[in-house]
Order: C-alpha cells, then sequence, then structure tokens
C-alpha cells in the first residue's frame, strides 16, 4: 500500500537515529542538514529501505579513510521536488565502476560482504513512486548519492 505520510524529516531522522551508533563505532562522523518537511507519497518503510542502505554502503567505503570519516545527509525541498543527498567523503568511485553501481548483481566487494542487489534494488524502489536515484563520485573525492522524488499536496 503506498500512503501519503507527513514528516519527511522525522522518517529520515527515524533511519539516522537506527545507524548513528553503527556509524559512531566504524569511526564516522554523521552530519545531518534536514530542512524541510515534506509530503511525499513514497512509503517511509521502502524511503529507509533506501536511506539505509545508503548510509551502510557509505560506512563500509569510508573504511578505506585513515581520517576523518564524514557522512553528510541532507534532505530539503527544491520546487516540486524531495531531495535527499547521502555525501560521504570516501575513496570515491572511478568511472568505470560508477557506470555500473545500479546494476543487479555488481558490486566491488569481497566475496562475503555483498551480493550487489542493494542499490539496484534502491533504484527500482525510487522509480516505483516516479523518483530518481542517482549518483556522482571521482576517484579521491567522495562520492553523493541522490535521491529525487515528486512531492504531494499535504494529507
Amino acid at each position: 500500500t503506498i500512503i501519503c505520510w507527513r514528516g519527511g524529516a522525522y522518517a529520515v531522522e527515524q533511519v539516522l537515529d537506527l545507524v548513528e551508533p553503527d556509524l559512531s563505532r566504524s569511526g564516522v562522523q554523521l552530519q545531518r542538514e534536514l530542512k524541510d518537511e515534506l509530503h511525499s507519497r513514497f512509503d517511509p518503510g521502502e524511503l529507509g529501505q533506501i536511506l539505509l542502505n545508503l548510509t551502510l554502503n557509505a560506512r563500509d567505503a569510508l573504511q578505506a579513510r585513515s581520517s576523518e570519516r564524514r557522512l553528510w545527509v541532507r534532505m530539503q525541498r527544491q520546487a516540486n521536488l524531495g531531495r535527499i543527498e547521502v555525501v560521504d567523503n570516501g575513496p570515491g568511485m572511478t568511472p568505470e565502476v560508477l557506470a555500473r553501481i545500479f546494476e543487479p548483481f555488481f558490486t566491488t566487494k569481497p566475496v562475503g560482504q555483498g551480493v550487489g542487489l542493494g542499490l539496484s534494488v534502491c533504484y527500482q524502489l525510487a522509480e516505483r513512486y516516479s523518483g530518481k536515484l542517482s549518483a556522482e563520485s571521482l576517484p579521491g573525492q567522495g562520492s553523493r548519492f541522490i535521491l529525487t522524488f515528486p512531492l504531494e499536496e499535504p494529507c
């Protein structure tokens, strides 16, 4: 069932509250910039699944960094779109890897640490709600994942 939910910042905060202790144990500093109240038909559980996957992938990528591991989660309104960004200062990705990250079963993780379905599922969930999941990255300069989705009138 697709529901109209209020409190986009609250739904995102819940996921961040869940993962923050794990991030902290991994030496990752989480910074939240949740500016706007968003109204969407996005299912809060599926939005949470996307955010959980993106934050845990960032945590894994940041383990390659020896100092200052940072993760930013930003949420804001841009005209009639909601926008959530998950940005890290990790090792980044080559253009070849970036081109394939949303393919099912593609992974850069060692055997036994991932099967390459997480980002593919997230991409499909975004599309289900007429949204879009994209990524930007350069080697040595971290990665930025951007989820955009249409906003609705308040319920």
